[in-house]
């Protein structure tokens, strides 16, 4: 009994050794029976503007001396070879790209004279901006390139983000979390934590400014801060407003702030001290926008059945009326014209509207979901659209042109509320 127990044991022993050799035979990338569709290396793209930038992992149990990178336009049938990378190396940048141009890249190893197989396609289409995108419902803030196909970066917000500002470089960035009474200050290149900010009690809106390298934070239970950019210092300047909302900064400095309670913007000196209150029309102000260029204010107000969309200038008071809807919702500058873009939000549709310097209507771009949030290229003069359906509570963002051509879209955002060209 016990020798036809060890005979078994010896026979299964034999056939387990015998399977693992077989499958360490088969998982030689080299192996030519080594049957997969495709070689994983995690490729990715980490960056898609000015150049393209691959990454990838290391191949594991292989002895390699280097990585082919294999590379094709959209108007080209064939790839061809565009580098030859070290093996110590897991990325490379392709610095001959042109903007709006699609590029499809696969990878290689390289053997003693073998080469593996491929794997498989990614593609891109580069573009001058990067988009940041806060979703409320996973708790993520995501940096997109310019075609919405990959993610750059992501952060988890520790609740749900309200609002995020950067400072003039790049390397940090602040975001305010109204219902956690907290702010962060994160460097958004390397995704490295930098600060907590415990001291307000409804952080809501945050902007910089450049001039004088500071953060400019408005709580909405009555007080207006400024973040010292290097020394990290906050320190309130103004705790005389009754809500303090949406923030705005004009050419000379001085702050915009929609106080939330008297449906009021008020002018703060770059010191934080109230200088006026803006008269623009005896509607209750819903949301603003300044066109930081031509020292223009569009303010959306509301009375007892319609909104209205208005224009104000900042260097004369001039008060002018461009539309009005009961579904207007929030307006937004182009920086390369003096063109305006609105959203109209119904219940079955939405749409993006663009008008004239005159009123005069330009674009329209309907068959929407409901728009959460948009922004204007300062590049391209393209829009960038957060919406929602309200009945599959699915989002999406789309990179539109200004005739509604998609350049690129995402689902991966579930409810885009803020967006963010930089």
């Amino acid at each position: 009994m016990n020798y036809f127990i060890l005979h078994r044991f010896i026979l299964l022993t034999a056939g387990l050794l015998f399977l693992l050799s077989c499958q360490r035979e088969h998982s030689n990338i080299f192996d030519p029976k080594n049957e997969v569709d495709f070689l994983e290396l995690g490729l990715q793209i980490k960056q898609a503007d000015s150049v393209v930038v691959l990454k990838w992992n290391a191949p594991a149990s292989a002895n390699y001396i280097g990585f082919n990178v294999f590379r094709k336009t959209a108007e080209e049938e064939t790839y061809t070879k565009a580098a030859v990378v070290a093996a110590d190396s897991f990325s490379w940048t392709d610095r001959d790209v042109q903007n709006a141009k699609t590029y499809s890249y696969y990878l290689t190893v390289q053997g003693d004279g073998v080469q593996s197989s491929a794997t498989s396609v990614i593609k891109t289409t580069p573009g001058p901006d990067r988009f940041w995108i806060l979703d409320r419902w996973n708790f993520y803030i995501l940096h997109l390139t310019s075609d919405l196909r990959h993610t750059i970066a992501s952060h988890f917000a520790v609740d749900r983000p309200q609002n995020m500002c950067f400072n003039s470089i790049g390397n940090a960035a602040l975001i305010t979390y109204t219902r956690q009474h907290y702010m962060e200050l994160f460097n958004p290149r390397s995704g490295e934590h930098l600060k907590d900010f415990y001291r307000l009690e409804k952080p809501y809106d945050c902007i910089f400014d450049a001039a004088n390298n500071r953060f400019w934070i408005s709580d909405s239970a009555g007080v207006v801060f400024t973040l010292n950019n290097e020394t990290r210092e906050l320190q309130p300047v103004n705790e005389s407003l009754s809500r303090p909302a949406q923030l705005g900064m004009d050419r000379q400095g001085r702050i915009y702030v929609l106080d939330a309670q008297l449906q009021r913007i008020i002018r703060l000196n770059p010191e934080g001290a109230i200088a006026d209150t803006l008269t623009i029309s005896d509607d209750n102000i819903l949301s603003f926008d300044i066109d930081f260029k031509r020292n223009l204010l569009y303010s959306v107000g509301t009375d007892d059945s319609l909104k209205y969309l208005r224009r104000y200038s900042i260097t004369d008071s001039v008060v002018t009326e461009l539309f009005s809807d009961p579904y207007l919702k929030q307006v937004r500058h182009s920086p390369r014209d003096a063109s305006v873009w609105f959203t109209l939000n119904n219940d079955n549709s939405a749409k993006i509207v663009q008008l004239s310097a005159e009123g005069i209507r330009l674009n329209v771009l309907d068959g929407l979901n409901y728009i959460a949030d948009m922004d204007i290229s300062s590049a391209t003069g393209n829009i960038i659209a957060g919406t929602l359906n309200l009945d599959s509570r699915e989002g999406l963002v789309q990179h539109l042109t200004p005739n509604g051509s998609v350049i690129g879209s995402s689902k991966q955002v579930y409810y885009p509320y803020r967006i963010y060209i930089k």
